[in-house]
């Protein structure tokens, strides 16, 4: 009888252990293939010069992991769940990249020009286009909306991919070859050579989204381990650019506060409502036919390169381009968080009116 027991323990014993196997390598492959989704829609759609080697990009996925990770913890957290949301969240990845992973936030000193430029590129472009709605609409089956976007997408990136004509881009980046710590390759390429670049990094895209439906996890829940693990990180990160910017800590803060702020607010204005975080809300099988609109990024971003190499644009308007695209990612930015800002108000106390509405939302 005992050794019956010993066995039926043991065997249980190896059933709990292969499962907490099974899920930690799923967590795992899930961060490395959102980490290369934000990748290629923060670095290799726009960043042709660094060319697509595999180590460089590997190298890039795991330190956008990091921030990544971190903001799927805080997503977890707070039930972040909708696109406003999803968009405020999106500004811990930004900040995590910018202001952990490299010291690039705090150039502009106390100014905030810096961050609103980056939750433009890595928070609205990377982390709520490239990640939350293609995936969102892909499982809607809105392959036209999708279709739309991946060809705009692709248009605007060939676009901002001229400006590395600059003679100015040319030179900094060949400086940065010569001091041994960039392995550019600046300047215009031949079309050819952009279009199996631009096709490379959308077929990449399409195949990291299509393996998430393997390992698409319902919460981002991680053990005490590996959340102090991911602090001490940050910590780190935050401690070593201090080094160099001894009042990044406060920049840090005063950015983070409003986001924290407006993260809590939306977790206990949702609570017990039918909105569901991220996680469950992207959740189910996307079906290729439905991701397939995404493939049309790349030839977008083709014919704008091609038309521009044949007109050969002059300095003054490549300069013009870099200028127009910097301030419109500021703008926008800025818009949209002068729009979270007016929801950092004190609530007016919850009534019986207010519990009315509540109901009628629901029920509609």
């Amino acid at each position: 009888m005992q050794e019956v027991t010993r066995s039926i323990t043991s065997g249980s014993n190896r059933d709990v252990n292969m499962a907490r196997w099974r899920r930690w390598w799923s967590r795992f492959a899930f961060l490395a293939l959102s980490s290369a989704v934000v990748v290629v829609s923060s670095e290799k759609f726009y960043w042709y010069p660094s060319q697509f080697k595999i180590a460089a990009f590997a190298e890039l996925m795991l330190f956008y992991s990091l921030p990544l990770a971190l903001t799927f913890l805080v997503v977890d957290r707070y039930r972040v769940g909708g696109v406003r949301a999803v968009g405020i969240a999106s500004a811990v990845f930004a900040l995590g990249v910018e202001g952990v992973i490299t010291p690039v936030v705090y150039e502009d000193g106390p100014l905030p020009v810096m961050a609103f430029y980056f939750l433009a590129w890595h928070g609205y472009a990377a982390f709520v286009l490239g990640w939350y709605l293609v995936r969102k609409w892909a499982l809607e089956r809105k392959r036209g909306l999708l279709a739309a976007v991946a060809v705009a997408q692709g248009a605007t990136w060939g676009f901002w991919s001229i400006t590395w004509w600059r003679a100015e881009s040319v030179a900094e980046l060949e400086a940065e070859n010569a001091a041994g710590i960039g392995v550019w390759d600046p300047g215009q390429w031949p079309t050819v050579r952009f279009a199996l670049y631009a096709m490379t990094a959308t077929v990449v895209m399409f195949v990291a989204h299509r393996l998430l439906d393997l390992v698409w996890p319902t919460d981002w829940t991680l053990t005490r381990r590996w959340r102090r693990a991911l602090i001490a990180l940050t910590v780190m990160g935050v401690a070593l650019i201090s080094i160099a910017v001894p009042w990044a800590v406060l920049k840090l803060a005063v950015l983070g506060w409003p986001i924290v702020v407006l993260l809590r607010r939306h977790r206990d204005r949702t609570a017990g409502q039918i909105d569901q975080p991220v996680f469950v809300e992207l959740s189910g099988r996307v079906r290729s036919i439905d991701l397939t609109p995404l493939l049309l990024n790349g030839p977008a971003a083709i014919i704008v390169y091609w038309a521009f190499a044949a007109i050969e644009p002059s300095e003054a308007f490549l300069d013009g381009v870099l200028g127009i695209f910097v301030v419109v990612q500021v703008l926008v930015a800025a818009v949209f968080v002068a729009t979270w800002l007016r929801r950092i108000k004190p609530e007016p106390t919850a009534g019986v009116s207010d519990a009315g509405d509540g109901e009628r939302r629901r029920v509609s």
